[in-house]
């Protein structure tokens, strides 16, 4: 993993089992309302129930206890205390799930966008024997294709617009793939999902076809791939341009501040764990205006 990202895995499994319950949930939902829906119905349906999941964790601080215990964690493996606790960092911290309202899919391919966008503590600069660690959102993201297994039991292929347009993001594409498990479609299996990264657009192609997939994993993989830019891209003019474009469907998932503000910093300062109490007087906190 990169070093100038904060491992979150507490934070990431609560995300994770967030977005399992909220798949149990839909599933009953098509079971007994909604039988036989499409891939953008089952989206929308999908949100909803996360959206309100999240809402009952934010209720009880679930996020911001997360992320708290992964900056301790992370911190504890250095040889540096920081001048502000890691409550007051992770404090009100929620998570909300936003999904963009789509117009089209020319622009690049894909059917959805997947952006999870988090607290970062960049502890890179702990290498360079740096005194503080900037504090900022951090960004990845992955362009999805999802594809709805029909009556047939056929996955579907791709059109030759999304042929040509998906070879020039192979590196940060994945598959998702839903199906039914029974004829009449009242019984939605879990998500599927297929990482694209080294393989190419003709290797999709094949499995499609073959209806054979090499890595598929579930959800919680997926989440915690994505959120530790394990898969996807952080490269933002990627993700502007070709995962979350204005025209284009976005799921997007933010772990921010309860009013929207920036943390309370824009940097922590570190001092070495073997120096006086007394220096810790000498510490000066830069605080964003």
């Amino acid at each position: 993993m990169n070093p100038s990202i904060l491992p979150i895995n507490n934070t990431l499994k609560l995300l994770s089992s967030c977005w399992v319950r909220a798949e149990k949930n839909l599933q009953n939902e098509i079971k007994n309302r909604f039988p036989d829906e499409d891939e953008v119905m089952i989206t929308k349906l999908f949100v909803a129930n996360l959206r309100g999941i999240f809402q009952s964790e934010n209720d009880k601080n679930a996020f911001s206890n997360a992320f708290c215990k992964d900056l301790q964690s992370a911190i504890s493996l250095t040889n540096y205390e920081m001048d502000c606790s890691p409550q007051q960092i992770s404090a009100d911290l929620i998570a909300e799930v936003i999904l963009h309202t789509p117009e089209t899919e020319r622009k690049t391919g894909g059917d959805l966008g997947f952006v999870i966008q988090r607290p970062n503590l960049d502890l890179s600069h702990l290498y360079s024997k740096s005194s503080y660690c900037n504090i900022s959102l951090y960004r990845s993201g992955l362009l999805i294709q999802a594809k709805l297994k029909n009556m047939r039991g056929k996955w579907g292929r791709l059109t030759k617009n999304q042929e040509n347009k998906l070879k020039s993001h192979e590196k940060f594409l994945a598959l998702l793939l839903l199906s039914y498990r029974d004829s009449e479609r009242f019984c939605l299996d879990q998500f599927k999902w297929q990482s694209c990264k080294a393989f190419e657009v003709s290797d999709m192609k094949e499995w499609l076809k073959r209806e054979s997939f090499p890595t598929c994993v579930t959800s919680d993989r997926i989440i915690t791939q994505l959120g530790n830019a394990e898969i996807g891209t952080d490269v933002q003019q990627e993700i502007n341009e070709y995962i979350s474009p204005p025209k284009n469907r976005t799921l997007s998932i933010t772990i921010r501040k309860r009013d929207g503000k920036p943390p309370i910093t824009s940097y922590v300062f570190l001092r070495t764990k073997s120096k006086e109490k007394s220096e810790e007087k000498q510490f000066v906190r830069l605080v964003r205006n």
